[in-house]
């Protein structure tokens, strides 16, 4: 398998979905957990990217907030991936309406 189908296959793992540590979300019993199996990007990101993208998901408010910072992270992403020749499928579930689904915002 080459190396850039690795990377590939690997950007694509850490797009899905979100999980939930113990529970859907803030005053309902848990944190969301954000990591190399759900982040997009996840795999292209320094340790200091991932806290920082971690802490912005967890302080987003509300669907428009967090679509808006999305846009923008998943911007980012496909950019670095140009600029290492990869291919940045962007993430598998739209996670915003994933924290909504699960009463995040309020």
């Amino acid at each position: 398998m080459s190396p850039r189908l690795i990377v590939v296959a690997a950007t694509a793992i850490c797009a899905s979905g979100l999980a939930f540590a113990q529970g859907p979300g803030p005053g309902k019993g848990g944190m969301m957990q954000f990591g190399p199996n759900n982040a997009a990007g996840w795999s292209m990101m320094t340790p200091e990217e991932r806290t920082v993208h971690q802490n912005k998901m967890h302080s987003l408010k509300s669907l428009e907030e967090c679509t808006a910072y999305m846009a923008e992270h998943n911007k980012q992403m496909a950019a670095r991936a140009k600029e290492r020749n990869l291919t940045y499928a962007g993430p598998r579930e739209n996670a915003c309406e994933v924290m909504q689904s699960h009463g995040w915002f309020t």
